[in-house]
């Protein structure tokens, strides 16, 4: 049966065959997806892994995504398995990713030259999984993948569950809420084929080992393995699963392992040998001085030689700027080579001669900054998965600062490695590598130094200002009732207005009428012995008069609102052991919003498009926050990166204690392992923070000096990570309530005991006529006035609220144990 025919029996929700040969798109074999995407320009037609079709190379700039999606939205359980093979020694690349944003995303990728690293990411908190082993599919396909069942994770390598630990611990048990593309080939040199997702019911073990058989793989003849680890010899027999088209049964490979011998150079006399290449040339010969290597974290590695020149003439120039390999040769009692291990690949910087010697004395670096100085920052938001805001970092940085910004807000280091090339790991120790128990041939230099408490910190309030323009919409209800009636009116106590009167006071001042004016309109029928015996008979002019008016009127404004957000990030574990050590840092954004033709535009019939009525104001308020650089959102992100900044600085300064020792030398140390020490009086477990390393060609003697990071809290433990996420939006206050709804007097003049003519009256301002017409020396000015209230001063004053939040921060205790 054909791969594709298995694969599609287990349901995927999306399986992208990569069968395409040309072209910008590429199907979903599931039918659940539209076609995804093509991005850059992949290269077509390497035949496939399954014998189906071929594959896809994608390169650096080039990559594949899905249309954007909600499959795996919240999911408890769900699977990933693809075929991938790279063209070279395997990068730090992303296999497969579903990204919903950077709090929100699941990854799958190689790290530290073949490990395969599963990663999720739920509302900040995350997982992380790491194979123990390295995976080098160089030269043929493999079958590699992850199920997640509720927080268990399995990887998967050639149908096989593989040995895992726990790089990051923390309880994420289902997938993010949200949607976005499934990515595949991001960032890396590989060819990738049938590429298939499962959600709803995990894979059994069963179910990967069929699929892995379907496709045929053939076993070549000559099995390249990186190994990494100790072995009790330089050869081993293997055990492996044979799956060939006629499926074959188990069987053994024996073979010749050309790694780094631990009984060999751990031997007490052990017959090595430094390789310098300098420009392709090898100059070992030519070495008369020690060979130094000083490497750390999140620093250039230096490395340092001495050459005897040839007789002539001496261009110091010809040894600068040149790319540079040194590799310790571990050699047998003859003198061959039995393995060589790279220590460092860089560029030379600078020569100098020493006359009295006849030497050029070499300095070479690995330029970790230079790798970023012209990065774009898109290629390194993948290579470091920190997080960045330009409200809290510097917007103008160059490529160097930006990728130390984003890395300080994570628990990781970056380096390079022995081979030039970058590593970003989490600095947390792991279990160890190796451990160093011969205390004896340390030489007395195993020395423990503690961080001082000046430098630890256990509290960081973060001062979070966001200033915004809050849209406000007030609308009122005014009412004009005629008091005398149409009595009082045919009885001679007071004209009527005018519509058109009435409709030229409302449209005259700052409020905007909401609608039409609703009137009270006269009869429109003769009405006989009324009001005491007076006779109505409409005319031609009875519809341009009222007896009432009633009508909708809004005013809009805004007000600026400053949001304080005091936000304490706490290390309580520590805090308890040495005191609470305070900073803080500060930060704002202010989302900017011109409200001036939101206050002047008079033209609108109802309150803004998503304005909400607020119970607090009992206005329709709408708070101008959705600029995509200052709005909201990005204040949210900024919050989230400050607090994640906070946290990672409390962690990095509890693991500021140091344990140093020289071991016998062992060429398989670098700075992405965890080591343990145990000797009589002190016994420690910790990442090797700096490796120092001197190839003694004088005396024979490879040396090395490790430096252990130590994290301590010293507490009780009993402190938790909460989750990351921003802080919620601060409560708006009750306002003092003002009316809403507003009536208009009609007064008379003309009549006994009437009060004298007031300008600052509104309303229907008349006199009686006739007979009822009692006092004609006090007459009224006739007019109809609409005088609207003024909004208050506090609905209109810059106002401010605040919102406390706090998160705790878990310190890791690293293994440290003192006794005599």
């Amino acid at each position: 049966m054909a791969f594709s025919d298995v694969a599609l029996a287990k349901s995927p929700v999306w399986y992208a065959k990569l069968d395409e040969i040309s072209g910008a798109t590429f199907a979903d074999a599931s039918g659940t997806l539209t076609d995804g995407t093509f991005f850059g320009t992949p290269l077509f037609g390497e035949p496939g892994a399954t014998g189906e079709g071929t594959s896809i190379y994608f390169d650096n700039s080039s990559s594949a995504d899905s249309p954007s999606n909600s499959l795996l939205f919240g999911s408890f359980i769900f699977d990933v398995h693809l075929f991938a093979k790279f063209t070279a020694a395997v990068p730090s690349v992303t296999l497969w990713e579903w990204v919903v944003d950077t709090s929100n995303f699941i990854r799958f990728t190689t790290v530290d030259s073949g490990v395969l690293q599963f990663q999720i990411r739920r509302s900040g908190t995350y997982r992380t999984i790491r194979t123990s082993s390295t995976y080098d599919p160089a030269s043929e396909f493999l079958f590699v993948g992850f199920g997640f069942d509720n927080g268990t994770v399995k990887i998967y390598v050639n149908g096989v569950s593989v040995p895992t630990f726990v790089a990051v611990n923390n309880n994420v048990t289902q997938a993010p809420n949200g949607g976005g593309p499934f990515g595949i080939g991001n960032n890396g040199s590989m060819w990738v084929d049938d590429t298939l997702v499962f959600r709803t019911t995990a894979l059994t073990d069963a179910d990967v080992a069929e699929l892995y058989a379907a496709a045929n793989v053939p076993v070549p003849l000559v099995v390249p393995l990186a190994l990494h680890g100790y072995l009790q010899s330089a050869a081993a027999v293997v055990p492996l699963r044979l799956v060939s088209i006629e499926s074959s049964p188990a069987g053994s490979v024996p073979l010749l392992l050309q790694s780094a011998d631990p009984a060999h150079y751990q031997a007490e006399v052990a017959a090595w040998s430094p390789s310098v290449v300098l420009d392709g040339v090898d100059v070992s010969a030519s070495l008369v001085g020690d060979v130094e290597i000083d490497r750390a974290e999140n620093q250039s590695g230096i490395a340092s030689f001495e050459l005897l020149v040839p007789a002539g003439a001496v261009d110091l120039g010809s040894y600068e700027r040149k790319t540079v390999a040194i590799t310790f040769d571990g050699r047998d009692s003859a003198g061959s080579l039995l393995y060589p291990v790279r220590r460092f690949t860089g560029t030379t910087t600078i020569a100098e001669f020493n006359p009295d010697a006849g030497t050029v004395s070499v300095t070479a670096s690995n330029d970790l900054q230079g790798l970023f100085e012209a990065m774009p920052r898109e290629v390194i938001d993948k290579l470091i998965p920190g997080y960045w805001s330009e409200h809290v970092f510097d917007d103008a940085a160059d490529g160097w600062r930006y990728a130390v910004d984003r890395l300080s807000t994570i628990p990781y280091e970056m380096h390079v490695d022995s081979w030039g090339r970058l590593v970003v790991v989490p600095w947390a120790a792991s279990p160890a590598y190796r451990t160093f128990t011969d205390t004896a041939r340390f030489g007395g230099t195993l020395r423990l130094t503690r961080v001082s408490r000046g430098d630890l910190i256990t509290h960081v309030r973060i001062n979070f200002d966001f200033v915004y323009t809050r849209l406000r919409h007030r609308e009122i209800s005014v009412n004009f009732i005629n008091t005398l009636g149409l009595c009082g009116w045919l009885n001679g106590q007071g004209n009527l207005p005018s519509k058109s009167m009435i409709a030229s006071a409302i449209d005259g001042n700052q409020w905007t009428r909401i609608g039409a004016v609703r009137y009270d309109d006269l009869p429109t029928v003769a009405l006989a012995d009324i009001c005491g015996g007076t006779n109505f008979a409409p005319n031609s002019n009875s519809p341009l008069f009222c007896l009432g008016a009633h009508w909708k009127a809004a005013r809009r404004w805004g007000q600026t609102v400053t949001e304080r957000h005091p936000i304490d990030v706490i290390a309580s574990d520590l805090a308890e052991a040495v005191g609470v050590q305070p900073t803080n840092f500060d930060y704002s954004v202010e989302a900017v919003f011109d409200t001036g033709d939101y206050e002047r535009i008079t033209e609108y019939d109802a309150a803004p498009t998503g304005a909400v009525l607020m119970p607090q104001t009992a206005d329709y308020q709408l708070d101008a926050v959705d600029a995509e650089r200052t709005g909201r959102i990005a204040m949210q992100a900024a919050q989230v990166c400050a607090i994640e900044r906070a946290k990672t600085l409390i962690l990095g300064r509890a693991r500021g204690n140091r344990v140093t020792f020289d071991p016998v030398y062992d060429p398989t140390v670098d700075l992405s392992k965890t080591l343990r020490v145990s000797g009589d009086y002190l016994d420690a477990t910790g990442k090797v923070v700096r490796l120092q390393e001197r190839l003694g060609v004088r005396d024979g003697n490879p040396q090395m000096t490790v430096e252990l990071a130590i994290s301590r809290h010293g507490g009780s433990g009993v402190a938790v990570n909460d989750p990351i996420v921003a802080p919620p939006t601060p409560t708006q206050p009750d306002e003092t309530p003002t009316p809403r709804v507003y009536f208009l007097q009609q007064r008379s003049g003309g009549v006994l005991n009437a009060p004298p003519d007031d300008e600052d009256w509104d309303g229907w301002i008349t006199n009686a006529f006739g007979a009822a017409r009692t006092d004609p020396n006090n007459l009224y000015r006739e007019r109809f006035v609409v005088r609207m209230p003024e909004i208050e001063e506090t609905a209109r004053q810059a106002t401010t609220i605040s919102q406390s939040t706090s998160y705790g921060v878990a310190v890791p205790q690293d293994s440290l144990t003192l006794s005599n």
